[in-house]
């Protein structure tokens, strides 16, 4: 079984910090589960080609682009495996992972998601 999505939405720390995470889990050979992150900046969500066109763009949408057109910004992403659940129960299900390493996640001031998708194994 491939990636399954635990929970995804945004996060903030600041108005200056922020952006988009999903949080991914999979079982792994040997019982072992991970959790990976993927994020990406929110900023440029709503922007179009008109907006560029037009110079609607705050500071923050700009330093986005940063050279770069905007398909390639907005689809610009960091994947990075953030978590391991080394000795899960050998009857584990993907529900159990998504809380278990989520929980550790929080346990070790890792990013939150503040505002969930409709769409996860979890629910904040």
């Amino acid at each position: 079984m491939g990636w399954q999505l635990a929970i995804s939405g945004r996060w903030s720390e600041s108005p200056y910090h922020s952006g988009h995470i999903a949080y991914y889990v999979r079982r792994m050979a040997g019982g072992v589960w991970l959790m990976k992150s993927v994020e990406r900046n929110a900023d440029l969500d709503d922007v179009t080609e008109e907006d560029i066109e037009e110079g609607a763009l705050n500071d923050d949408q700009l330093q986005a682009l940063w050279g770069r057109t905007l398909e390639e910004a907005q689809n610009e992403e960091f994947v990075e495996i953030v978590a391991a659940w080394l000795d899960a129960p050998r009857k584990s299900f993907s529900i159990d992972a998504a809380k278990t390493l989520y929980e550790a996640l929080r346990t070790h001031d890792a990013i939150m998601v503040s505002e969930p998708d409709e769409d996860g194994l979890l629910e904040e």
